[in-house]
């Protein structure tokens, strides 16, 4: 409980108010879009932390355009009270009994003995009250809540308990709900695919259930001094991102950390992504340490020296991606580097693009199917595989190609304007390979019935596909 007044709760501005939440212990991702007035409320002992977070990511929900939330009370009686309620009245039954136990044999409880398990009782009433991340039972009802659909509560809630409202079934949700939950992280993971195939998509879902998710983009120029921080003319110190996810996490959030294209780096910027991710134990505990550069006064000796933040390793997961293949500008990591992550392969599966396009077809408002769509796209699996073409299409540009598309008509003449000159190989003269091109508009058109490629504006390009016949 905050040892500040009622006055001085209310003199606080927002970042403080925050800041006072969660030095009080309070957790969960709803802290980071609470309003000042809640926070204030929530300091002051005039709400509980379930009115709190409930009311917050009900009002969150109903501005995102969602159906709104359940009112505070009436989630309580739904499914996710009935959640709370089987997973802590059956503890505080336990305790009950063992309580009635315990008076039982003594006849006439001694005054002490009664405090203490009066003090207990109370304990274990408040621990109900404020909802406990940390009730297997509870988790496991949500979950099974989840699985079979859910309610507009269990949905809401999910992310304080650290629940994921992902399918499990998919192996890379599965490896990051495991290892790299919010505050209890176990090793950093590495999803390894082909472009497109979703690896820093599902990175950036997952990290939605934290309080903080930070992303690095990692290019062949990226400095030691992009990652960690710089001094400026005007600032002795500014943080880059990756002392920003360490110093946020030392603080007490949950942080993901994104390292997008790892091994794009050079070997100077890994050792400095990866060097920092070797565990420490200190007092039985284990932190990930980043020596900063930054200087600071030694508390004992009053020199100057290099800070070093400590982030509790389970405060801080991290997820790493790469491409993977001869065709991309990445070097192999060592066996020192593999051994930070835990690999996870990531492939485009026909279920998951389905998913994703009509996804976007829905936003779009199109009323059609992905079945086109996919047609295309299985066909150029098969001519990539038989090398009639280079690459086939990744979900990021079909998802893309329905994004732009004017109407559903549209579709097939996007995919074609934005894909052709990444699947198809050069001549010697560096022009699209005219075999390859119209093979991609064979396959566009058995896939679209009628389509008609109209001009690209590229005029190698346009010399093929404007004359090409539709397939037998």
């Amino acid at each position: 409980m905050t040892a500040l007044t009622n006055t001085q709760i209310d003199e606080l501005n927002y970042d403080a108010a925050k800041k006072e939440v969660y030095a009080n212990g309070h957790k969960g991702t709803w802290i980071a879009n609470a309003t000042g007035s809640t926070l204030r409320s929530l300091l002051k002992g005039e709400i509980t932390a379930i009115d709190a977070a409930t009311t917050t990511l009900s009002a969150l929900a109903t501005k995102s355009g969602g159906a709104p939330a359940p009112a505070p009370a009436p989630s309580l009686d739904g499914m996710f009270g009935a959640a709370i309620g089987a997973a802590v009245d059956s503890r505080l039954k336990g305790v009950n009994d063992r309580l009635d136990d315990i008076a039982g044999r003594l006849g006439s409880t001694p005054t002490d003995v009664e405090d203490k398990l009066t003090k207990l009782a109370n304990q274990l009433i408040t621990y109900r009250d404020t909802a406990c991340n940390d009730v297997r039972e509870l988790k496991d009802a949500v979950s099974s809540a989840l699985s079979l659909g859910g309610a507009a509560a269990a949905k809401i809630i999910a992310p304080i308990l650290g629940v994921s409202t992902t399918a499990t079934s998919d192996p890379v949700n599965r490896a990051l709900e495991f290892y790299c939950s919010p505050g209890r992280s176990l090793k950093p993971v590495l999803i390894k695919g082909g472009p497109g195939s979703g690896k820093t998509f599902g990175a950036r879902e997952h990290g939605k259930s934290f309080d903080l998710c930070v992303e690095i983009g990692v290019y062949p120029e990226t400095q030691s001094s992009d990652l960690v921080g710089w001094p400026s003319p005007t600032e002795p110190w500014i943080d880059g991102p990756l002392t920003d996810a360490f110093r946020a996490a030392a603080n007490g959030l949950n942080v993901l950390l994104i390292i997008d294209e790892i091994y794009r780096a050079t070997s100077a910027a890994r050792q400095c992504l990866l060097t920092p991710l070797a565990p420490a134990v200190i007092d039985g505990k284990s932190f990930y340490r980043l020596r900063t550069g930054r200087p600071v006064a030694d508390p004992t000796t009053g020199t100057s020296t290099s800070e070093i933040i400590l982030a509790p390793k389970e405060k801080l997961a991290i997820v790493a991606t790469t491409n993977v293949g001869g065709k991309f500008d990445i070097s192999p990591a060592d066996p020192a580097e593999k051994d930070r992550f835990k690999p996870i392969h990531v492939e485009v599966q026909e279920a998951k693009l389905r998913s994703i396009v009509e996804a976007y077809m829905t936003a779009k408002g199109f009323t059609g199917t992905a079945d086109p769509i996919i047609m295309f796209w299985k066909a150029c699996k098969v001519l990539a595989a038989d090398n009639f073409i280079e690459l086939c299409p990744t979900t990021r540009i079909l998802a893309e190609a329905v994004s732009y598309s004017i109407d559903q008509e549209d579709i097939p003449n996007r995919i074609l304007d934005m894909g052709m000159h990444i699947w198809v190989a050069e001549t010697l003269d560096g022009l699209p390979e005219p075999e390859q091109c119209k093979r991609v508009v064979d396959a566009l058109k058995a896939a679209f019935p009628g389509f008609k490629p109209e001009p690209t504006g590229d005029p190698a390009i346009d010399a093929v596909i404007l004359t090409t016949e539709p397939p037998f």
